[in-house]
C-alpha cells in the first residue's frame, strides 16, 4: 500500500467528528434548531422535521390508522380481503387436519387398520357403480345432481 493512503495528516481533519474534511463535509453544516438545509438536484431546499412538524405527521399517521379509515378501506376492498381471510384460513384448517392424521398414523395398528378400511370401501364402490353400464349412468346423474345443488342451475 502506498503512504499516501495510511497516513491522515490532522490537519486535514475536522475536529468534532475525526473525520477527513472533503469538499462535501465543508459544504454540509448543520444549523441548531432549524434542521439540515441542503440544495437538491431541483433547487428545493431539504429539511430535517422539526419538533412542530413531527406531530403533525403523527397525527396524520393516527388519522390515517383510524377506524374509519380502516372501515373505508375494507368497504372498499371487500371482496380481496375475503377471500385473502378465506385462503389464509384454508391454508390453516389444511394444515391442522394433516397434524392430526400425521398423530393418528403413529399410533400402532391405526394406520394398517385404516388402509384396509379404505381398500374395503374402494373394492365396493368399483362393484357397486363401475363395472355395468346402467350403474355408472345411475353415478353420473348423482353427481351432476351434486353440481347442481351446489353450483345452482
Amino acid at each position: 500500500m502506498s503512504e499516501s493512503f495510511t497516513k491522515i495528516s490532522y490537519s486535514t481533519m475536522n475536529t468534532e467528528s475525526k473525520v477527513p474534511a472533503s469538499p462535501v463535509t465543508e459544504t454540509v453544516e448543520l444549523e441548531a434548531g432549524s434542521g439540515l438545509d441542503v440544495n437538491t438536484d431541483n433547487g428545493a431546499p431539504l429539511a430535517l422535521p422539526t419538533e412542530g412538524s413531527t406531530s403533525e405527521i403523527l397525527s396524520q399517521i393516527l388519522e390515517y390508522l383510524s377506524l374509519d379509515k380502516a372501515l373505508e378501506l375494507f368497504n372498499e376492498y371487500k371482496q380481496p380481503i375475503t377471500t385473502a381471510g378465506l385462503l389464509i384460513g384454508g391454508i390453516i384448517v389444511l394444515k391442522v387436519a394433516l397434524a392430526i392424521l400425521g398423530a393418528i398414523n403413529e399410533v400402532p395398528l391405526l394406520e394398517p387398520t385404516f388402509e384396509i378400511v379404505g381398500l374395503g370401501y374402494s373394492a365396493w364402490f368399483i362393484y357397486r357403480y363401475l363395472l355395468q353400464a346402467q350403474t355408472r349412468s345411475e353415478l353420473l346423474t348423482n353427481i351432476k345432481d351434486l353440481k347442481n345443488s351446489i353450483l345452482g342451475k
